[in-house]
């Protein structure tokens, strides 16, 4: 039987620079990273899983995985960087191994995997369990492939699966959704597993479950998996704490105890690959195709608390609570969690990113000495779930190299984060005065079921329109002969309120002619808070320059 080595096997998609795509295996993809510009992922959850896999292969090819003084580590990080490439070690690299004849840090690094490890199928698949062959039973490729209905009254009007007709999937395409259930598994009830004698069936959510997480994008994927790496923490010196050794699954000597409690993660090769929470296993069938699959509980008790942070996760700064993905907000609305922390040029005072902290990778590029990588954008991959069993949408989307790169001044940096202060008060604004409109306006029928019917529509066509205005603003901004030009703030100020007096009179603007009631509210009872809109004052700051007319 073919054990499909995802190894060396061509089963991912990849952009040459000269735009061509050519299809890879992990060996490969790494090795040639320098002549590439990125992957193509047929599932948005899946490039974000297959980037953390990756990540770590780089983390080991490169050494950078030794948790060292961090010093020494960047500036190891930076020979690499100037090297260019995973096909050779750079020059004066202290440390590494002499390379036997013909080796390459790929090379040696897959060598050193014991046989079979990265195959789909065989003693110790990848990914997988091989036990749960004894100590559970399939759960069906529709459980295994998201979005398909599962269970015997599920609907199935929009899809020919069901449960009589599952359908088989190829091995590139279970490929993916194997990672894509490693990272984003649902939680709750699940194929009961057997062990110890002692059945259970329920399962705590994946890692990245219903999340949004950032990579960056440079000119190659050489650099996008450098400047994903930042440096390891050290030890944890508790031995309380119990913190397990740095290895990804592949690496493993021997399977993990689904009876035991997980241990922390011992550094980032494992905080990346080895935090899962789902049990899977793979049934192959004729032609090359996955007919069943095993989806049990790996862990009967959670793991413990994560010191260490996902570098791609985006984190509140009060909570410590990861950023969670919501499909109806726009990327650059979370421009200002992208950038590190700066200080606005003008007054020297501290401006806050927003209430999340940006990701670590982020924070990392302020650290980049000798030759500088050029411009890197970042992708953004969305996954709306609830945190138990329902999946709503994914999504991936990107800021270009261009603007992420002006906005690393500082100056760029405090216009962006202004202006998205701004629009987010000037929305909260227009919310309060329809949920006010409509209280005291409208009064007869549902009032308070829908009281949030005015607000919520209100606030979904002010951001559809507010990207133009954040657009042209900054782009004003940043081509401004001042630095901190207050015309240009005030300018900002007035295209926001304009903004909001727009939406405000459209989303009331037929409210008077009836709504069921005998005595429908006049024009009147809603300019009183069109009013408070307009004539709203501003900050002292933004107070309107001399010879300026307000709105």
């Amino acid at each position: 039987m073919d054990c499909f080595d995802l190894a060396k096997r061509p089963w991912i998609r990849a952009r040459t620079l000269d735009g061509d795509v050519a299809q890879t295996g992990l060996a490969d993809l790494l090795s040639t990273a320098h002549r590439l510009s990125g992957i193509e992922a047929p599932l948005p959850p899946g490039y974000a899983g297959l980037w953390h896999i990756l990540t770590a292969l780089a983390y080991r090819i490169t050494g950078l995985d030794r948790q060292e003084g961090v010093a020494e580590w960047r500036r190891r990080r930076d020979l690499w960087l100037t090297h260019g490439t995973f096909a050779s070690c750079p020059p004066g690299l202290s440390g590494e191994p002499p390379p036997s004849e013909g080796a390459t840090p790929v090379e040696r690094y897959f060598a050193r995997v014991p046989e079979g490890r990265f195959c789909l199928f065989g003693q110790r698949p990848f990914l997988q369990d091989p036990r749960l062959v004894e100590e559970a039973e399939t759960s069906g490729i529709n459980k295994f492939v998201l979005g398909r209905p599962t269970g015997d009254n599920a609907a199935t009007w929009w899809t020919r699966h069901h449960a009589s007709n599952q359908g088989a999937i190829a091995f590139e395409e279970a490929a993916w959704w194997l990672i894509v259930q490693w990272y984003y598994g649902a939680a709750g009830q699940i194929t009961a597993r057997t062990v110890g004698g002692t059945r259970s069936s329920s399962s705590k959510a994946g890692m990245l479950r219903n999340t949004i997480t950032y990579f960056p994008s440079g000119a190659s994927l050489f650099t996008s998996l450098l400047l994903s790496l930042v440096p390891p923490n050290p030890a944890i010196p508790d031995p309380a704490s119990r913190p397990g050794p740095d290895l990804c699954p592949w690496e493993q000597e021997e399977l993990p105890d689904p009876d035991a409690p997980p241990s922390p993660p011992g550094g980032m090769c494992a905080l990346l690959t080895a935090v899962h929470t789902h049990a899977l296993l793979l049934v192959p069938g004729e032609g090359g195709h996955v007919v069943d699959a095993y989806r049990t509980w790996a862990y009967r008790k959670p793991w413990p608390g994560l010191k260490r942070e996902n570098p791609f996760l985006s984190y509140e700064r009060s909570k410590g609570t990861q950023r969670r993905a919501n499909p109806s907000r726009a990327l650059w609305r979370d421009l200002d969690a992208l950038l590190p922390e700066t200080a606005d040029g003008a007054s020297g005072r501290h401006v806050a990113a927003s209430a999340y902290r940006p990701p670590r990778f982020v924070e990392e590029r302020l650290h980049l000495g000798g030759e500088q990588p050029g411009p890197a954008g970042i992708t953004a991959v969305g996954f709306s779930q609830d945190p138990m069993t329902t999946d709503h949408t994914w999504w991936l989307s990107a800021v270009p190299p261009v603007l992420i790169e002006r906005l690393r001044e500082e100056e760029n940096a405090a216009a962006a984060r202004r202006l998205l202060a701004l629009l987010a008060k000037e929305c909260e604004l227009l919310k309060a005065r329809l949920r006010s409109a409509w209280r005291n306006g409208v009064r007869s029928g549902p009032r308070e079921k829908l009281n949030q019917a005015w607000p919520s529509r209100g606030a979904a066509r002010f951001w559809e329109r507010a990207e133009k205005v954040f657009g042209d603003r900054l782009a004003a901004d940043l081509g401004a002969a001042e630095p901190n030009d207050p015309t240009q703030e005030h300018h900002g100020r007035v295209a926001a309120r304009g903004l909001t007096l727009t939406v405000y009179d459209e989303v009331t603007g037929n409210a008077h002619e009836g709504n069921g009631s005998p005595h429908p509210p006049s024009r009147q009872d809603f300019m009183l808070h069109r009013s408070i809109i307009k004539h709203r004052p501003w900050p002292v700051s933004a107070r309107s320059p001399e010879g300026s007319d307000d709105l």
